[in-house]
């Protein structure tokens, strides 16, 4: 049997972070160009990063298998925030330089943010966030993901937090939520043109309340 083990990120390893999230966005349908494709899997790093003050990583056998990054309104401690909001802004310059092969997924990532920021207005104030979630493909169904989530509401609660949202869409495996026992808030269908293809593309807000 596998051994599972988790860790909290003290030290940033943004190449670990990276691998994971690459194993659940690679952003192979918005680009062929494999130097634009790498700026928008860094771009969801350094936003993770910005976002957040708390990475735990899972281990599977010593390999990082699972990640779960979020943040709550008690947590004070936040992850150089100035330094990788400018390697952010660094990476939305480049790709803004960059048009002719960054077009497709600019169009994307500004129409579902265009949807967060609606959702977001018409829902409540919320404490907590989960901003970025993932299990590497090989290593979902086996309670990785809810072990993470368990672990981050439990370090949540004991900063006296309320409640806690998440932003999801139809490319993840979005039907854990609604297992786990998260209330979906709000949807939308959006579709944008891919180099191949339209998409269409449906975008979720879930919360829960904590007791």
């Amino acid at each position: 049997m596998a051994k599972v083990e988790f860790s909290l990120m003290e030290t940033i390893d943004t190449s670990v972070i990276g691998m994971l999230t690459e194993s659940a966005w690679s952003y192979r349908e918005y680009t062929k160009d494999e130097i634009t494709r790498k700026r928008f899997v860094n771009m969801d790093v350094l936003y993770g990063l910005v976002e957040s003050s708390y990475i735990e990583i899972a281990y599977m056998d010593g390999e990082p298998v699972g990640l779960l990054m979020g943040k709550t309104k008690g947590d004070s401690r936040f992850f150089k925030r100035l330094t990788y909001r400018l390697k952010l802004w660094w990476e939305m310059v480049s790709l803004l330089m960059n048009r002719s092969h960054a077009a497709y997924g600019i169009q994307a990532m500004r129409a579902i943010d265009r949807i967060y920021k609606q959702m977001l207005k018409k829902s409540k104030t919320f404490d907590s966030e989960v901003t970025l979630f993932v299990v590497h493909p090989k290593a979902q169904g086996q309670g990785i993901g809810k072990q993470l989530m368990n672990r981050f509401l439990k370090h949540i609660k004991t900063k006296d937090a309320s409640n806690v949202f998440l932003f999801t869409d139809s490319d993840c495996t979005y039907q854990f939520y609604d297992r786990y026992g998260f209330e979906r808030l709000h949807s939308e269908t959006i579709t944008f043109t891919l180099p191949e293809a339209e998409k269409s593309l449906d975008v979720y807000m879930y919360q829960m309340a904590l007791k």
